[in-house]
């Protein structure tokens, strides 16, 4: 990927539908993408204050780019309709499948 690709991929948050985004986080080096964080509905109807209250967040890592060794996902497709391997499960308790830029509830 070039830079501008980079740049273009980190100011958008893709909409997987049912209340999802995907935002794609770059490398230190911001040389390449190295994983995303999951938007989602609040399972558990916390009261977060500001502009994410009613919202949880999770954070991925694609294959090989993991710290400490962290669970990693496979990512098929491309960029901008991903689908990624295994499914997520949140620590507040979300849990489904993005296929094809699509995201399906367990």
């Amino acid at each position: 990927m070039t830079p501008e690709e980079i740049e273009e991929l980190m100011n958008v948050s893709l909409d997987l539908g049912n209340g999802v985004t995907l935002k794609w986080v770059k490398s230190y080096d911001l040389k390449s993408i190295v994983g995303g964080i999951i938007k989602h509905p609040d399972t558990l109807n916390s009261k977060y204050p500001g502009p994410d209250a009613g919202f949880c967040s999770g954070a991925f890592w694609l294959k090989g780019n993991s710290y400490n060794k962290q669970p990693e996902w496979d990512l098929t497709g491309d960029w901008w309709n991903p689908t990624l391997s295994p499914s997520f499960l949140c620590h507040c308790g979300f849990h489904g499948w993005v296929r094809e830029a699509k995201w399906e509830g367990a």
